[in-house]
C-alpha cells in the first residue's frame, strides 16, 4: 500500500515537469481572436475547423466559437488582414461592434448560442439544458469517489467505506440522471459543426449510458451488498464516467483540448 501512495505521489509531482518539459507551440496562425477580435490569440488555445487550425485569445472565445463557428468566419478573415483596434476591456461593446451579424456578446451568460438549435423552446426548459454543464460535476466526481472508496475498504479494512461508498454511488446515480435529461435538452438547442456533431452524438450516448448503469449498479449493490462484482462494476462505471466526460470536454474545448 505505501508503494502505491508513494508511486501516486512521485506521479503528482512529476506531472508539471513533463508540462514545462513539452516543446514550444507554433506561432498562430491568426493573430487576433475571431470571437474578439480586438484580442491576441493564445498559441495553447486552437481547434481544428476543416482541416484548418484556429486560435483564440481564451477558452470562453473557443467554447463560443465551437458552438456556431459560422457567426464568426467573417471575423477571421477581418482579423488576419486588418488585426486590432486597441486595448481596451475584453468583450466590452465596441468588441461587440467587431463581432458577427448576430451581434452576441462575449461571456457565458450574455453571449450564448443555444437559441440556434431547432425552433424556440420554453424558456424554463431552455435555463434546465443550460444547467447541464453544472449538475454533471456532480455525478463526475461522486461516481470515481464511490469507486475509490469501494477499493480502498479492502485495502484499509475499513467496512465502513463501501456503506459511504455505496451511499455516493446512489447520490452519483440520481445525479447521472438528472445531468442526462439537462444534457438531452442543451443537445437539442445547440447547433455543432460537422467534427463536434460527431463527439456530441458520443457524449449524448455515452452519457446516456453512465446514468442508466449507474441506476443498475446501484440495484445491484444494494439488492446484493456482499457481492463479489463490487470493485468490477464500480470501476466499468467510472471508467464510463470518465469517456463520458471527455468527449464532453471536446464539444467545450475543443477535440484536442488534452494535448
Amino acid at each position: 500500500m505505501k508503494t502505491i501512495l508513494l508511486s501516486f505521489v512521485l506521479g503528482v509531482f512529476a506531472m508539471p515537469l513533463l508540462l514545462l518539459a513539452s516543446p514550444e507551440r507554433d506561432t498562430p496562425s491568426n493573430e487576433y481572436c475571431p470571437v474578439t477580435p480586438t484580442d491576441l490569440a493564445e498559441a495553447d488555445i486552437h481547434t481544428e475547423y476543416y482541416g484548418e487550425t484556429i486560435y483564440f485569445c481564451c477558452k470562453s472565445c473557443l467554447r463560443d466559437f465551437n458552438k456556431d463557428p459560422e457567426a464568426y468566419l467573417a471575423n477571421l478573415t477581418s482579423a488576419k488582414e486588418s488585426g486590432g483596434h486597441g486595448g481596451h476591456e475584453h468583450g466590452s461593446t465596441e468588441t461587440q461592434a467587431h463581432g458577427s451579424d448576430d451581434g452576441g456578446e462575449h461571456g457565458d451568460s450574455e453571449h450564448d448560442h443555444s437559441d440556434h438549435g431547432e425552433g424556440g423552446s420554453n424558456p424554463i426548459v431552455s435555463f434546465l439544458g443550460k444547467l447541464h454543464v453544472l449538475a454533471v460535476h456532480f455525478p463526475v466526481a461522486l461516481i470515481p469517489f464511490a469507486a475509490l472508496l469501494a477499493i480502498l475498504s479492502p485495502l484499509l479494512r475499513k467496512p465502513a467505506f463501501n456503506q459511504l461508498a455505496d451511499i455516493s454511488l446512489v447520490a452519483g446515480a440520481f445525479a447521472a440522471v438528472v445531468a442526462a435529461i439537462m444534457g438531452w435538452i442543451a443537445a437539442s438547442q445547440s447547433s455543432y459543426p460537422d467534427n463536434l456533431s460527431v463527439i456530441l452524438e458520443y457524449h449524448r450516448w455515452l452519457g446516456t449510458s453512465v446514468a442508466t448503469l449507474a441506476v443498475l449498479v446501484s440495484a445491484v449493490i444494494l439488492y446484493w451488498p456482499k457481492t463479489r462484482y463490487r470493485i468490477p462494476l464500480y470501476a466499468a462505471l467510472t471508467l464510463l464516467v470518465l469517456t463520458a466526460g471527455h468527449f464532453g470536454g471536446s464539444l467545450i474545448y475543443g477535440p484536442d483540448y488534452l494535448f
